[in-house]
């Protein structure tokens, strides 16, 4: 890149920029590669499709990548961005600008969503081309030490970064109160996140660091403020769309599940493409009893997942449990093989598909595929069975239960208990299978039996810490939680001992290891935890000292 021009020069040419074109039109990528040398670059490379896309920004370190929104069959330009975000394969200072000639609505609100640094509608001229390419370029330049810091993961020297990058370029000193309040967020420091959006807020009233704001009161509990915060965004623009998900979450952490309900089918509305919001969406439906709302939202969920590397097993499997209790189980059959074929080879995703393919077959009344789909989803377990999320073991436990394999599905259940005993939603599935399958009583003195288990655990290296016996007490902890990878209270629990054995004696290689381990186990999938962030906080201050 040529660093030879001053930070807050716009570049008159992008001579030394390394830029890639992606489109799937040869004509078009030969028209861009030709533009884009006229105004001094000499080296450009060109993708045909998504996939190579993100197989070139992942080998390559492109200062611009100039992408086409409709890439024809396969992944389009939001799913490259939303990927290589996702695989942080783009650096920070890396400009992503988006190109299309679609003036669709939704299409348009999709590509934003994803915060391109740029934004071009065809046709466009060489002169804009390089307005537009120039003006991200200067944005982007003096973030390449920041980039690194990121990349390197030393959040403390990326921290250090803004502050001084801050003074340096007091233009972008926006921007770098934006990437210090993401930051702040994404490590867990939520009153430092708050004092950078709070800080930007006294300058302007920047929606993004008002949307920040409300992230950070949410996860610190404060949920009628975050809503409120929420509801005022989109009351001033109702196509920002991130806001919708995350109001959707203040109102389930309020016990709102139709208000949150209503909020995301308000942000699917406007833009159908996200494959985590139908997903969200669905799973609301369904606590609502909704089942032909969150039949569609996991079909949608399906079809917009196919090039995307947020689809997965769930939407196939939820959609397909929704057919089965609708009396649909040849449709349900259909997803299935849908799913088996889409996830052919992954062991995890096909135990489940089998069983609830099992499942299905066996509603139809077709013994013979029911017992094989059952056997093969059981035999495929045999090898994976710590590495099986406790929502797929209660899928293979219905399975058995049906198919009269009533041991085998209840010694399926108590695993999903004890993995998910303090997960309303696992026990809430595991509870509607006791019932279905006449074993309620089983089921709640299996769910005690899970409770006091932990109880007994928790009280047993409490005790062993005390009497300064803590080496038998990390012991304890580390097979409870290799035993049960994913118990969530165990594996925080495991995180806190180790946190404290550290502090006494000293870092341990093996101990940081399990330590991060443990750590990324326990993280909340829904509503936030305060026990979880002061772990976080108290492992990031262990790190930094």
């Amino acid at each position: 890149m040529n660093l030879a021009t001053p930070a807050n020069a716009m570049p008159d040419s992008l001579k030394g920029l390394q830029i890639l074109v992606v489109d799937d039109m040869q004509h078009m990528r030969a028209s861009m590669r030709h533009m884009l040398r006229d105004l001094g670059s000499d080296d450009v490379d060109a993708a045909a499709d998504g996939d190579e896309a993100i197989r070139m920004i992942a080998a390559k370190p492109y200062d611009v990548v100039l992408c086409d929104y409709n890439l024809g069959d396969g992944k389009d330009g939001q799913q490259v961005l939303e990927e290589a975000r996702h695989r942080k394969a783009l650096p920070v200072a890396s400009a992503f600008v988006m190109v299309t000639a679609e003036s669709h609505m939704p299409m348009v609100l999709g590509a934003l969503e994803y915060q391109p640094d740029e934004y071009l509608v065809k046709p466009f001229v060489k002169g804009v081309l390089h307005q537009r390419l120039s003006r991200a370029v200067q944005r982007k330049r003096q973030l390449r030490p920041l980039g690194a810091a990121l990349a390197d993961g030393d959040n403390g020297r990326a921290l250090a970064l803004c502050d001084s990058l801050s003074q340096t370029d007091p233009k972008q000193a926006h921007e770098l109160l934006r990437i210090k309040g993401e930051l702040c967020l994404a490590i867990g420091d939520l009153d430092r996140a708050a004092a950078q959006f709070e800080k930007a807020l006294a300058i302007r009233d920047f929606a993004w660091a008002r949307f920040g704001l409300g992230r950070v009161r949410l996860q610190q509990g404060q949920f009628l403020e975050a809503q409120m915060i929420f509801e005022e965004l989109l009351a001033g623009n109702r196509h920002y769309l991130e806001v919708y998900d995350w109001l959707a979450r203040a109102h389930e952490a309020q016990d709102q599940a139709a208000a949150a309900q209503k909020a995301l089918q308000a942000a699917v509305a406007l833009s159908p493409k996200s494959v985590r919001r139908q997903r969200h969406l669905g799973e609301i439906a369904l606590k609502n009893a909704d089942a032909e709302a969150a039949a569609l939202a996991f079909r949608s969920a399906i079809e917009q997942g196919r090039n995307s590397c947020f689809g997965s097993t769930s939407e196939y499997v939820q959609l397909a449990e929704v057919l089965i209790e609708q009396g649909s189980p040849a449709k349900a059959l259909a997803v299935m093989r849908d799913g088996r074929k889409t996830f052919a080879g992954k062991p995890l995703e096909e135990v489940q598909l089998a069983a609830v393919q099992a499942t299905a077959y066996h509603r139809q009344g077709s013994a013979a595929e029911a017992r094989r789909a059952l056997d093969e989803a059981l035999a495929i377990r045999a090898g994976h069975a710590d590495e099986l999320p406790p929502a797929a073991v209660t899928s293979l436990a219905r399975g058995c239960l049906a198919l009269d394999k009533r041991d085998a599905g209840l010694d399926l259940l108590r695993t999903a208990v004890r993995n998910g005993h303090d997960d309303p939603e696992v026990l809430a599935r595991a509870q509607a299978l006791f019932k279905e399958f006449g074993a309620e009583q089983e089921g709640a003195t299996m769910i005690e039996e899970a409770r006091l288990e932990m109880v007994k655990l928790n009280n047993l290296g409490v005790e062993l810490a005390r009497t300064n016996r803590m080496a038998e007490a990390v012991a304890q902890f580390i097979k409870a939680a290799d035993g049960l990878p994913f118990n969530r209270a165990v594996n925080l629990n495991a995180a806190k001992i180790l946190l404290t054995h550290m502090r006494q004696n000293g870092r341990d290689g093996k101990y940081m290891f399990r330590l991060r381990q443990y750590i990324e186990r326990a993280r909340p999938e829904g509503a936030p935890s305060a026990d979880y962030e002061n772990v976080l906080k108290a492992y990031r201050e262990f790190v930094a000292r």
